[in-house]
């Protein structure tokens, strides 16, 4: 799977768990705020710590 396609299977789960917005919010103050960092590497930090924090539902995580 490519980056492309993980980043758009974060996104998706973060719709399916209900926090599109917030998830949108958060990567793109990650990306502002460390503009050295890929979007990938942003992405993938803020859905694990929505993981950690159960806002996105961890069993469909399992998934991809």
């Amino acid at each position: 799977m490519s980056n492309e396609e993980h980043v758009e299977e974060m996104f998706h789960l973060a719709h399916s768990s209900g926090v599109f917005k917030q998830f949108l919010d958060k990567v793109t103050e990650k990306v502002k705020n460390n503009p050295s960092e890929s979007f990938y590497t942003s992405a993938e930090y803020v859905f694990d710590k929505f993981i950690k924090e159960g806002l996105i539902d961890s069993e469909l995580y399992m998934f991809i």
